[in-house]
């Protein structure tokens, strides 16, 4: 059995830095949305649209945490039209909700921790604008939809279900633009 570790943050960068020559701002956020992982961060300085497509989704969910049912229901449905043509498209907006949920639960126990792509003070306002049970029934609800989907659930049911279930933040915190399926 080999056990395989993740590769440190700095290992990272440092590798981006000075094989890919990726300049040390960027090359940071690489390796913070890497995760360890090596073989996405080498995906990611060939195509920057994977970090911007991670960014767009962590802020729906932002965006989706202020808006009503109606437009809840369409974001789901737009996803689960795109499940049985490709589930990894559906899968992937949902990981990075995930990611953006801990990150909120590391920021509410003052862990340093980030992960996801939302932007810092949009994960600041979040974290402080929701309880901790909230933020834990948000990360439940995803993982548990992400379970259900790969035990092959209605994933127009699951993904309603799940947009459904999400709180909703004060509308004072509410970001302006209404969130969209992309």
């Amino acid at each position: 059995r080999v056990a395989l570790h993740r590769v440190p943050q700095r290992a990272i960068e440092d590798y981006l830095i000075e094989q890919r020559g990726i300049p040390l701002e960027q090359a940071a956020i690489i390796a913070q949305a890497a995760a360890g992982c090596p073989g996405w961060t080498i995906s990611a300085s060939r195509e920057p649209e994977l970090l911007e497509r991670r960014r767009r989704w962590a802020a729906d969910l932002l965006q989706l945490l202020s808006v009503g049912a109606l437009d809840r229901i369409r974001y789901a449905d737009n996803l689960a039209d795109r499940w049985s043509r490709d589930s990894a498209a559906v899968r992937a907006p949902l990981a990075e909700w995930v990611r953006v949920w801990q990150d909120a639960a590391y920021a509410q126990l003052g862990v340093d921790g980030t992960r996801s792509l939302l932007a810092p003070d949009d994960s600041a306002r979040m974290a402080h604008g929701l309880s901790a049970s909230t933020v834990e029934g948000g990360l439940r609800a995803t993982l548990d939809t992400l379970d259900a989907l790969e035990a092959n659930a209605n994933p127009r049911l699951a993904l309603e279900t799940l947009l459904l279930k999400l709180p909703s933040i004060g509308a004072a915190e509410r970001p302006s633009e209404p969130a969209v399926a992309r």
